[in-house]
């Protein structure tokens, strides 16, 4: 439906990404209308976890346009492709923040309808820290038309993609609510984890009866080390039933943090469950616990994120799950273009080395969980306090313990001069004895 190109502000020198319409749909008034609401839905949500829309205009020749911040990194689909799976850490991490942007949308009254791992896009931030973000607000994606592929919904019926539309929606059903984003969400972290579909078909009828009748794969069959927690979990949200499944995103990342591994996801939890349940809710977490192991997509926080480089972008690399062709040289789709080549050093100005901490600095493994699923907090030392110089001087021997030490020092040393300088007797000589004279 749209393209996605790179642009540079005039008067700013700030580079952009600009997303048109297709001129096939620009004189498409519902598609018009759709594309309007993107970007009015993204302005409104102003966490950082939903790509930026600074403004929205028409061209000469009628159709519509936004400017967007221009982001580095990949599409999870894109990452799906060129790794079949990730380490359950990092899926989760990855769904902690596409709640996150859900939670400020569904506050606002706002259901996306068409989460795919397509349109959650990894990039860092400032820092080097992973950031996911969550593109395409409002978008209905309507196939090509061309008679030789595959036709998997009607123009306009069905909102969303089929694998992982709800059952809800594939009925086409007007009262859809935040319900539905949660089970494409439960359908996001099966695949993130597995690298499969939980549903799965080779025509639309197929696709049609494995949502709604079918129960999806267990979990532990394709990934015998997942938690039985974590299944339990994502097959809550994938409940047919909307009454059944999992009620907010709120109680799915709340479910997820046991095997979060960032301080930043606890942040994120706490904020997502103040936003859709308060304050109160959000003191009831539990304690945060020490991270795990370092994996290479985030390392303490920090994430090493596939880049773009420099060179021609392929058929095919629009996140926003169009074929586009023609598109302009330099990396210039900002959202997850897949570019031939290897990363050159230098290509991404957004990059960085990710340093490992020494080893005094590093977190201690975590503690055993108690029995009610609430780890224990780990005690780190005061460095700071143990290199003030009050708590120094507070750490130094009593007075008393010095005067004690000196006079012992000056008693043993006068035994040891008496025992040296004392005179001693003389040893005794030893006696002799004279043989008596011989007698004739």
């Amino acid at each position: 439906m749209g393209v996605v190109v790179a642009a540079m502000h005039v008067h700013l020198g700030e580079r952009v990404a600009l997303k048109f319409l297709k001129p096939e749909h620009s004189g498409n008034g519902e598609i018009a209308a759709r594309f309007l609401r993107e970007a009015q839905s993204a302005v409104r949500i102003k966490g950082e976890h939903v790509a930026r829309v600074s403004d929205v205009g028409t061209l000469e020749t009628g159709a519509p346009y936004m400017v967007m911040e221009y982001l580095t990194g990949s599409d999870l689909g894109a990452l799906l492709e060129k790794r079949g799976k990730l380490d359950i850490s990092q899926a989760v991490d990855c769904v902690i923040q596409a709640c996150s942007a859900l939670a400020e949308a569904h506050a606002l009254g706002i259901v996306h309808r068409d989460l795919k791992p397509a349109n959650l896009f990894l990039t860092t931030r400032a820092d080097g820290s992973a950031l996911v973000k969550v593109l395409d607000f409002g978008v209905a994606k309507l196939l090509n038309n061309d008679p030789s592929k595959p036709q998997l919904t009607a123009n306009g019926a069905v909102i969303g993609s089929p694998l992982y539309m709800s059952p809800e929606q594939l009925l086409g059903k007007k009262s859809i609510d935040a319900r539905s984003d949660v089970w494409q969400l439960g359908v996001i972290l099966y695949e993130l984890i597995s690298g499969l579909c939980p549903f799965d078909g080779r025509t639309m009828a197929e696709i049609m009866m494995a949502i709604g009748v079918h129960p999806p794969k267990p979990l532990r069959e394709v990934r015998p080390d997942a938690p039985p927690e974590l299944e339990a979990l994502i097959t809550s949200t994938l409940e047919k039933d909307v009454a059944k499944r999992c009620p907010d995103v709120a109680a799915l990342a709340e479910g997820l943090l046991p095997f979060a591994t960032t301080r930043r996801a606890h942040v994120a939890v706490e904020h997502i469950v103040t936003l859709l349940r308060g304050p109160a809710a959000a003191a009831n977490l539990p304690p945060m616990r020490a991270p795990m192991q370092s994996s290479p997509m985030f390392n303490d926080g920090r994430a090493s994120v596939p880049q773009q480089a420099t060179g021609a972008p392929q058929e095919g690399s629009n996140p926003y799950g169009q074929r586009i062709s023609g598109l302009p040289q330099e990396g210039s789709n900002p959202h997850g273009q897949r570019i031939s080549g290897v990363p050159q050093e230098g290509s991404n100005p957004y990059a960085r080395t990710v340093v490992s901490p020494p080893e005094e600095h590093r977190p201690s493994a975590p503690m055993a969980a108690s029995p009610n699923h609430a780890p224990a907090p780990v005690q780190e030392p005061n460095r700071m306090a143990q290199t003030h110089p009050a708590a120094r001087a507070a750490q130094k021997p009593p007075i008393a313990a010095w005067v004690f030490a000196v006079v012992s020092i000056l008693v043993l040393g006068a035994l040891v001069f008496v025992f040296v300088t004392r005179p001693h007797d003389a040893p005794p000589k030893p006696a002799t004895t004279t043989a008596p004279a011989a007698t004739k």
